[in-house]
């Protein structure tokens, strides 16, 4: 009896042994599958976090994103960080060395190009020098000049008009950076009157109330030159044109100058505005076939003697106005104002007309333009 027992006993040990034996088999098996489905998606979390780092990388970006859950705590990610951030500082300064090239490279063409540009511009004004002294010396009759167009902004050249030319070489001259040289105080009727003779408009223009004010030396040149410049675009659209002044409690004054043109368009007045903000010498290189240089020249000595400007049109009396306001840092002596009686034409036998001659000059004026 006692066999059997021991047979039974040593079957069921064998019996539970074979079990045994095949659940941690079994269990091995699940854990090594476990471990290689781990593996594999830690694998794919690296290559697909490797990808977006490529790729911020390129981009000259840093990749600051954390790893995908599978790969924390693990080995294979402290690797890749000490591998990124080995890669990123590379990067970094890879980009910032080529950054501060490229800034060097540019500096080296602007100052190439500056160069270049202040040689073209000191070679221009000494032409310009010379054509300016050469065409001083003339000076045509003053007899109206009228243009088919009536076009005030335009600022072109008649042909064979030594006003013209010379006014030409002089707006040039200031656009290139010239400036003129001081003079004596000067009353601003005399002054006006000047312009009037630079513009070639003397018989066609009539001060109206111009006040007994001096204008300092450093300012006597450029103002008239100023002045003579929108003298002469308002002589090409209107057979007559005015100056007036208007003195303020502030020591200041407004200068008016109105013709009696068609006036202009709110896109010729856009146009105009613009050519009076230009700045730079620069734009010595971009005027084109039709270069309006009076506007620009008048912006440019606007914005170095502070003065204030601005266009109407149409005008109270028709055409185009132009307002310059004329700080009190160019007056000098400003008496009590004694303003002429109406107004005062410049050339002729010095005759006295009224504001209201002029007006219906203005009117006769336009009437025959529009049947010309």
């Amino acid at each position: 009896m006692l066999p059997v027992v021991a047979a039974f006993a040593l079957a069921a040990l064998a019996a539970a042994y074979h079990l045994l034996t095949r659940r941690r088999h079994k269990q091995a098996l699940q854990q090594v599958r476990a471990d290689e489905e781990r593996k594999a998606a830690q694998l794919r979390a690296a290559e697909s976090a490797l990808g977006d780092v490529a790729r911020a990388l390129v981009s000259g970006g840093q990749w600051e994103a954390e790893f995908p859950p599978q790969l924390r705590d693990t080995s294979l990610a402290t690797a890749l960080y000490r591998v990124l951030s080995g890669v990123s500082t590379a990067v970094s300064l890879g980009v910032e060395a080529a950054r501060r090239d490229a800034r060097v490279r540019v500096e080296q063409i602007r100052t190439v190009a500056e160069r270049e540009q202040q040689e073209y511009v000191r070679s221009l004004r000494a032409c310009l020098a010379d054509l300016t002294h050469r065409a001083g010396p003339a000076r045509p009759p003053d007899t109206p000049r009228t243009h088919e167009d009536h076009d005030a902004v335009a600022g072109g050249l008649p042909t064979q008009d030594a006003v013209a030319v010379r006014l030409a070489t002089i707006n040039y001259a200031i656009l290139a950076g010239s400036r003129f040289a001081p003079a004596g105080p000067t009353s601003l009727a005399d002054l006006v009157r000047a312009s009037c003779g630079r513009a070639g408009v003397t018989e066609r223009a009539r001060l109206v109330q111009i006040p007994e004010v001096m204008v300092h030396g450093d300012a006597v040149e450029g103002l008239t030159h100023l002045l003579a410049a929108l003298l002469d675009n308002a002589g090409r659209a209107s057979t007559s044109v005015q100056v007036a002044c208007d003195a303020r409690p502030d020591s200041s004054a407004y200068l008016l100058v109105d013709d009696a043109g068609p006036g202009m368009t709110a896109d010729q007045l856009a146009t105009a505005r613009g050519l009076l903000n230009e700045t730079g010498p620069e734009m010595l290189l971009r005027l084109g076939a039709r270069p309006q240089l009076g506007l620009r020249t008048v912006g440019a000595l606007t914005r170095y003697f502070g003065i204030g400007t601005d266009l109407i049109s149409p005008a109270p009396w028709g055409g185009t106005r132009v307002i310059l306001t004329l700080p009190s840092t160019l007056l000098a002596h400003p008496a009590p104002a004694r303003p002429h009686e109406g107004g005062e034409a410049v050339g002729g036998s010095g005759r006295r007309g009224t504001a209201e001659d002029w007006i219906a000059g203005t009117r006769r004026a336009r009437t025959q333009e529009a049947h010309r």
